[in-house]
């Protein structure tokens, strides 16, 4: 049975993305601060820690013996946890990880990081980035979604070209991509952009 540890499982992303597991068939270890707001909570195949991301021993345990560790978990404006999250992931050495940050991170646009800069603060997107260095650099894959919004389409557009148009993509077609790679190497140590399915054509 594989076993995927995920964080930020209560969010936008993080709630499809666990209905997406347990469909595939997978068992979930989930990090939550409030085990009661968990959708899935009475699911078996759901195990649930109560901690803190920003506590390193709470990550460490969702990472015992996972065989992919995806994390959903994001700041906000004046709350800055992306840089603490990522540092305790890496300590915690999961096999494998998919760490969502966002586009304009890393280099990838650096119009959409500026812009970023604008709505959520500098201080917050120096956070972010630092993260997605810090995940990158240890070999592991960062997700960089652009906007999210949207209705989900079922679809998505990964690459790992930048520069592209933005076209926004839902939370779910996000969580749809993260759980075709718990068995797909595919993006194994590299950085992907996601976009809206309709940037194929």
């Amino acid at each position: 049975m594989v076993l995927v540890g995920v964080i930020g499982g209560t969010g936008g992303c993080g709630v499809p993305l666990i209905n997406y597991l347990l469909d595939k068939g997978y068992s979930v270890r989930m990090l939550a601060r409030t085990p009661e707001k968990v959708e899935q909570k009475d699911n078996p195949e759901v195990t649930v820690i109560k901690g803190d991301a920003l506590n390193e021993e709470d990550i460490a345990q969702v990472c015992q013996d996972v065989d992919i560790l995806i994390s959903c978990a994001g700041g906000g404006p004046g709350v800055r946890i992306m840089e603490k999250l990522a540092s305790n992931v890496v300590k915690a050495k999961p096999k494998r990880c998919y760490f969502i940050t966002s586009l304009g991170m890393g280099g990838s646009s650096t119009a959409v990081n500026l812009l970023l800069s604008l709505v959520v603060g500098r201080k917050n997107i120096v956070d972010c980035d630092k993260a997605d260095s810090l995940i990158f650099e240890k070999g592991y894959t960062v997700v960089r979604p652009c906007e999210l919004k949207g209705d989900p389409l079922g679809d998505y557009y990964a690459t790992s070209k930048t520069g592209m148009s933005i076209k926004a993509i839902s939370k779910t077609d996000v969580a749809l991509f993260l759980a075709n790679c718990v068995e797909n190497t595919e993006w194994d140590g590299k950085p992907v952009q996601l976009y809206n399915a309709a940037c194929k054509k």
